[in-house]
């Protein structure tokens, strides 16, 4: 038996405010920038939210601070049949403010979990 586990958790900041869509399941797209310890390029990751939580996921804004909890995704899409492109993204089960960015971010206590 070959062991297998899947989860990521990353702290950065929100790199684009939130994309909500409703419908019979919502969800909430985000970026988050990761300092990479000894690079000066950041690590950018595609993040997603979905359910109850996707609406609360709303309130995070361009450079809002924020912990994000959950697994890798491997997103595929093709263009005429063909392997056009993938990317990984962070299907997030779990997220929290680390704070409040200057200006208009809402604080932890503000947010009803």
């Amino acid at each position: 038996m070959s062991l297998s586990f899947n989860s990521c958790t990353f702290a950065g900041h929100v790199t684009r405010d939130a994309e909500f869509t409703d419908g019979d399941t919502p969800r909430t797209k985000f970026g988050v920038a990761v300092n990479q310890y000894g690079k000066e390029e950041p690590l950018y990751v595609n993040c997603v939210v979905f359910g109850k939580q996707a609406t609360v996921a709303t309130n995070l804004t361009k450079g809002s601070p924020v912990l994000v909890r959950g697994r890798s995704s491997l997103d595929k899409w093709k263009k005429d049949g063909v392997l056009a492109g993938a990317a990984i993204s962070l299907v997030v089960n779990e997220f929290q403010f680390l704070g409040k960015k200057e200006g208009n971010a809402p604080a932890e206590a503000d947010i009803p979990f």
